[in-house]
């Protein structure tokens, strides 16, 4: 019985033994894994940072040639710029108590990169705002009015990308709507654009109206600041009123100087 008792005894110390350098083993297996971890996430941080900061300086300049070659493009190909105009220096002009024509050597510049298609023109008097504008009624071949000036009736055009375009453009109406005087006159040229819905104005200038000394005889003048005397000014704002009333100059001296309806007849 002692014997068997003994015996019991023994095997039970032999597991409970067994169960304690089972746990030991586990505990040092698990502080191993740990460890183990913790050294491989501190090797991939390392390796990280180290690809990191290897790669950032290239990924920038790959960025920013990519940024460079895209802008490129569309500012070379794709980019829309705008219609710009420039202020004439001379004019032909013809005005009568049924009809008036001013025709103005024009230069469209396309800024952008893509054709900008011109549908419309028309001139407009800024300081005279209950007046309708002067409706686009011809395009001609040079600015002197002659009976072979290429006479051509308003067509819409376009301007190719970053060219500029030189036309000589006529307008016209039964009269402007009010009485013209010698005098200076603020005058917006605006045109209807392809991609655009309203009226676009593309220039601004001055037009010296002083220089008309015959309205009834369609011819041209210098656009620039006219420099009359007052008597003579007088003289001219008369023959204006004239011709508007339907009492115009014909022209002086030998040579007869042609009408807006003789020049129109020879087309």
């Amino acid at each position: 019985m002692r014997t068997a008792v003994c015996l019991y005894a023994s095997d039970t110390l032999s597991i409970a033994s067994s169960f304690g350098n089972s746990l030991r083993v586990r505990k040092i297996n698990s502080r191993r894994d740990r460890r183990s971890r913790a050294m491989t996430l501190t090797v991939g941080k390392a390796v990280a940072s180290s690809s990191a900061a290897s790669w950032t300086p290239a990924v920038i300049i790959a960025g920013c040639a990519l940024l460079f070659t895209v802008a490129t493009f569309w500012w070379l190909n794709v980019r829309r710029g705008r219609i710009k105009s420039f202020e004439p220096h001379s004019f032909a002009a013809y005005i009568g108590p049924e009809k008036v024509r001013i025709r103005l050597p024009l230069v469209f510049h396309n800024t952008g990169a893509v054709p900008i298609v011109i549908q419309n023109l028309r001139l407009r008097f800024v300081g005279e705002p209950s007046t309708r504008p002067l409706p686009w009624v011809a395009t001609r071949s040079h600015i002197k009015p002659e009976s072979d000036d290429g006479h051509a009736f308003p067509a819409v055009f376009s301007v190719a990308g970053r060219t500029a375009d030189q036309t000589f453009q006529e307008f016209g109406a039964p009269s402007l709507g009010f009485i013209l005087g010698a005098r200076d006159y603020p005058v917006a040229l605006e045109a209807k654009l392809g991609h655009k819905r309203d009226w676009r104005t593309v220039l601004r200038f001055t037009w010296h109206a002083g220089r008309i000394v015959h309205p009834g005889n369609f011819i041209t003048y210098e656009n620039t600041p006219d420099g009359l005397s007052e008597d003579e000014r007088k003289d001219v704002q008369v023959g204006l009123e004239f011709a508007q009333m339907g009492a115009g100059q014909t022209g002086s001296g030998s040579a007869k100087l042609p009408t807006v309806n003789e020049l129109e007849s020879g087309n």
